[in-house]
């Protein structure tokens, strides 16, 4: 990302982008350049840790948990930048037709699975998951998780 390829906005939002990036700080910098007067960042919580902590394990899989919202607070604050921090209010749960797909989708951050280990987790949801009223399973313990870190430039 370039300020010259990109110019200037009033407002910039960068939703979900910078979890697990390595330039976070040029990133960073430079989402506050384009912007004119406000930037909004969502990035993911920490708050469901721990379900995903769990579910690594059973899929016998080490748990990375990226970068805190709190690396990054504290990253804008070495920067001069005085920015917010608000827990959004998230209702929504992941929604799968069956225990394939939610096998399919944890693969996604988890890797290839061992086939002890797919049975291990496939039974883990069973336990867990539950209908909505879409017919769709669900998993209480994986909410989203966002927070929002906003500053106004100066």
């Amino acid at each position: 990302m370039d300020y010259k390829d990109i110019g200037d906005y009033d407002i910039v939002l960068a939703s979900r982008c910078l979890n697990g990036i390595s330039n976070i700080k040029e990133t960073v910098l430079t989402l506050n350049e384009i912007a004119n007067k406000y930037v909004y960042i969502t990035v993911f919580g920490s708050s469901s840790h721990k379900y995903k902590k769990e579910k690594a394990k059973i899929a016998g899989k080490e748990f990375k948990s990226g970068t805190d919202y709190s690396v990054l607070f504290m990253l804008l604050k070495s920067l001069g930048i005085e920015a917010n921090i608000v827990q959004l209010e998230c209702k929504n749960l992941k929604e799968y037709a069956d225990m394939d797909e939610a096998i399919q989708r944890s693969m996604w951050k988890l890797g290839e699975l061992e086939e002890e280990n797919r049975i291990a987790l496939e039974n883990y949801f069973k336990e867990i998951f539950v209908k909505n009223d879409r017919g769709n399973w669900v998993n209480p313990k994986d909410k989203t998780d966002l927070v929002l870190i906003c500053w106004k430039k100066e």
